[in-house]
């Protein structure tokens, strides 16, 4: 016998529809809004106080040009620029005349500019360019030539990349490795030599975190350990099929054929994730820093973020510290919006003409208007 259906009614077609997406999505909307989107709200009313934990009142835009005058926190220096561009390049010599167009001049630029900013820039950035050697370049590589490995190799990989390690942990650990006096590097070079019967040939051993040379790179080693992020190539490059590979080899592509022109335009989104995830990790490089060498040796390892820590917590000066994190969260978010432009994740969309081929076309093009326009 047939039956009339009860009649939805508008609350129940609300709270089915509206309530309960909602309240799945609460909690994660309730922790960003109050751990994400909150202090950095806070954040940036504090860079327009002067605040010492005491009182606050407004003081402008004075903590950003306190943190544009100060030669550890300036993102950019015209002064030290050019004193550096005048003592590579002779500037009263033909050679300076001559070298507007030469390639050394563009290089004396980009160290000019290098230069010019502040030192924890400058540090930020060269230990973020290392990371990106080390930890996003290297594993891709790794993991594809990995793959052409016996599958128990691959296993055992990937259960040495699932073992949990204590990132803070494997640091301390690694900071008595570098030890001067009973640190294993050092014991080990010692040994060596008295093992060859030669304990003179080395008097002065290598200072390694107290080097101004050494010591970022000391720094860097710690992270290949603890962050390698080759399983997530290998998971994707199980999912590439086969099939694509057979008819690569029919075409007669080779080994490196096949790498270039299957396998790495298969890996673009995890790629392109992966960059933005090292970039920002990157740049944000803080308790490695903290427990290892505190900045030092003189200022060499010093991080923007380790900066703002220095100048909110250690010099209380936390209006000029919030103003140096904003400018830091701009200019990540300047970085991350360049490289989804340069590194569009679909693949259908970067086929039609590769983003960054057609950036340095234009700059190619660009480049050649302004030759042919000059005297």
């Amino acid at each position: 016998m047939w039956e009339p259906k009860p009649v939805t009614t508008d609350k129940t077609y609300f709270f089915r529809k509206f309530m309960f997406r909602w309240g799945i999505s609460a909690p994660g909307l309730f922790a960003q809004i109050v751990f994400g989107w909150m202090p950095l709200i806070v954040s940036i009313l504090m860079a327009f106080q002067n605040f010492n934990f005491h009182k606050s009142e407004w003081c402008g835009l004075d903590n950003f040009k306190a943190v544009l005058n100060d030669p550890i926190a300036t993102p950019f220096s015209l002064t030290n620029a050019e004193e550096h561009f005048k003592s590579s390049v002779s500037y009263y010599t033909e050679t300076h005349i001559a070298a507007p167009n030469t390639f050394l001049s563009g290089w004396y630029k980009v160290r000019s500019f290098y230069f010019g900013m502040g030192i924890a820039w400058r540090n930020t950035i060269y230990y973020t360019i290392l990371i990106l050697g080390l930890t996003f370049l290297m594993p891709i590589f790794v993991a594809i030539f990995l793959m052409e490995m016996p599958p128990w190799l691959i296993r055992i990989m990937m259960l040495m990349w699932f073992v949990p390690i204590s990132d803070m942990a494997s640091t301390i650990i690694l900071k008595y490795f570098y030890n001067v006096d009973y640190g294993l590097l050092n014991g080990l070079i010692k040994n060596f030599y008295d093992f060859i019967g030669k304990p003179e040939a080395i008097r002065i051993f290598p200072r390694w975190l107290n080097s101004p040379d050494l010591a970022m790179l000391c720094i860097v080693l710690p992270q290949l350990i603890m962050y390698m992020p080759g399983l997530v190539y290998i998971t994707s490059l199980q999912g590439i099929p086969q099939d694509l590979y057979d008819a690569a080899e029919i075409d007669g592509c080779g080994f490196f054929q096949k790498i270039w022109h299957v396998t790495l335009p298969r890996l673009r989104p995890v790629i392109a994730t992966m960059l933005v995830i090292n970039l920002i990790s990157a740049f944000q490089v803080f308790g490695t820093i903290m427990i290892m060498t505190q900045g030092g040796p003189a200022n060499k390892t010093i991080s923007l973020a380790y900066y703002v820590y220095k100048l909110a917590f250690e010099y209380v000066e936390v209006g000029k510290g919030n103003a140096l994190a904003v400018m830091f969260f701009l200019f990540l978010i300047t970085l991350t919006f360049i490289q989804r432009k340069l590194f569009p994740e679909d693949i259908d969309s970067a086929r039609q003409e590769g983003s960054i081929k057609k950036f340095f076309r234009k700059r190619k093009e660009r480049y050649a208007a302004n030759t042919a326009n000059r005297p």
